[in-house]
């Protein structure tokens, strides 16, 4: 099985709309890394990647998960370099529901929004083809009409 390494999360931060809907630029790279045996036999594998949040209170359930793209990777190098890339409305990366406190501040615990991102890779198996030719006819018994 190869490994996965040196896996990239970039956010766009600083955009000028900071409207809820307003898109925020989503990157993640990461390299594969493939066996000789691997390499011969190109094996093709696909690569879900995700975004998962990552709570701050341990014991809540707070965590959203979301799958930002896929990619099918086979493996002709010993390292094949990935860049998935997308755009996420800022609303879906605020992952703690910010609230404002009784002095109309939002509280320490909701202000950061703690994102990382998850590589599954696994053997990708095509769909099995079935066809028929057309039909033939004939006699090949002992009428011998063929």
């Amino acid at each position: 099985m190869p490994s996965l390494s040196n896996i990239q999360l970039a956010l766009q931060h600083n955009g000028r709309d900071l409207s809820r809907n307003s898109q925020r630029r989503v990157s993640v790279s990461f390299t594969t890394n493939f066996s000789a045996t691997e390499m011969f036999a190109h094996v093709v594998y696909r690569a879900d990647v995700i975004l998962r949040s990552q709570g701050d209170q341990p014991d809540v359930d707070n965590t959203s998960t979301r799958i930002i793209g896929t990619r099918v990777i086979t493996s002709a190098a010993a390292q094949v370099q990935t860049t998935i890339t997308t755009s996420l409305h800022r609303e879906e990366l605020n992952e703690d529901p910010d609230y404002l406190a009784p002095n109309r501040e939002v509280p320490l615990d909701q202000r950061d929004d703690e994102w990382v991102a998850e590589i599954r890779l696994m053997p990708h198996i095509f769909p099995t083809v079935t066809a028929q030719s057309p039909m033939v006819v004939g006699s090949w018994g002992l009428l011998g009409q063929d």
